[in-house]
């Protein structure tokens, strides 16, 4: 009896030698397999992170570089549109200011009783048509700002060209009380048009660049 007693209790260190050192290598072969296999899955996913990460940000900076050469070959094609259209702004202006001029300098040619009359009209009438064409086909060109006042000048050279009419009709009439009148009326109202046309040009030389506005240097 105690030896078949010993016999299963050293059966059991005998079962346990055989049975439990086979399943802890077993479990210890398995811990190491799921370590490799998670050592190597976390490899993995860094690696594919990385050239995820690499790829986006080598996609980035080939559409940021895309970008920065497009907005700056669109800036410089605005910068040369809007070099052109000031170029040709500047060009429109000083010819529209130079004709307000001219018109001026015509019409009083016609006062000057040294000028033969018909040559001196039709002098006048070729810059004040040279003048009416270059506002209508060109007032895009001119601030908003400026067309009230340059509307006004226009209005007063009409009416500097009529009293001129009526001075050289009234002088081939030989009615100079009515000559003389009509000329005191036109210089009066030529003083007006030569301040408006000064003021214009300060305002076209602000436009451009050059002058500060006249509006708050005259306030």
């Amino acid at each position: 009896m105690q030896k078949a007693c010993q016999t299963k209790i050293d059966g059991w260190p005998c079962f346990w030698q055989h049975v439990l050192p086979m399943n802890w290598q077993n479990l210890g072969g398995f811990s190491l397999t799921a370590v490799v296999i998670f050592i190597s899955g976390w490899i993995i996913k860094q690696w594919l992170e990385n050239k995820i990460k690499s790829e986006v940000q080598h996609k980035y900076e080939k559409e940021l570089e895309s970008f920065k050469h497009g907005l700056i070959v669109e800036t410089a094609e605005r910068q040369l549109r809007f070099s052109q259209v000031y170029s040709e702004t500047v060009k429109v202006i000083c010819q529209f200011h130079r004709q307000l001029v001219e018109c001026d300098r015509t019409a009083s040619l016609a006062l000057n009783e040294e000028v033969f009359e018909e040559e001196a009209w039709d002098a006048l009438e070729k810059a004040e048509s040279e003048l009416a064409d270059l506002w209508l086909l060109n007032n895009l060109y001119f601030p908003p700002e400026c067309e009230a006042r340059i509307n006004d000048a226009l209005r007063l050279r009409v009416g500097l060209i009529r009293l001129l009419d009526k001075y050289i009709k009234a002088k081939r009439a030989n009615d100079m009380p009515s000559a003389y009148a009509l000329k005191l009326q036109y210089e009066e109202n030529r003083k007006q048009y030569i301040v408006m046309v000064g003021f214009l040009g300060k305002e076209f030389r602000y436009y451009m660049g050059v002058e500060q506005n006249p509006s708050e240097a005259k306030s």
